[in-house]
């Protein structure tokens, strides 16, 4: 099954091996298709600093994503920071960001 959109939020900085998703959304997604992630700027690792069992990536720098999407072989990628938010962990207010990718498979 083919998709014209393939989406996810907050998924990808948990998934160890980034290159091979990447990989099997460009498979998944029909010709002239998207692909839209939206997930965490780089950060110091606070974010998930409760969880110690936490094995992911502390967000990504949106360069370094977009290296990886034109090996997959996708085109036309844009990327931008889209929130600004703020949580309270163990009484410390942790800052972050994220971040809407978008890419299309020719």
């Amino acid at each position: 099954m083919k998709f014209d959109v393939v989406y996810n939020s907050m998924v990808l900085h948990h998934i160890q091996d980034t290159e091979a998703m990447i990989k099997t959304f460009y498979e998944l997604l029909n010709k002239d298709g998207y692909l839209c992630v939206v997930d965490l700027d780089k950060e110091d690792g606070s974010f998930h600093k409760k969880y110690q069992d936490f094995d992911g990536h502390n967000g990504f720098i949106q360069d370094d994503l977009k290296n990886i999407l034109i090996g997959a072989g996708f085109k036309d990628i844009e990327a931008n920071t889209v929130f600004y938010g703020e949580k309270i962990i163990e009484d410390q207010k942790i800052n972050y960001s994220l971040f809407l990718m978008k890419a299309r498979k020719y």
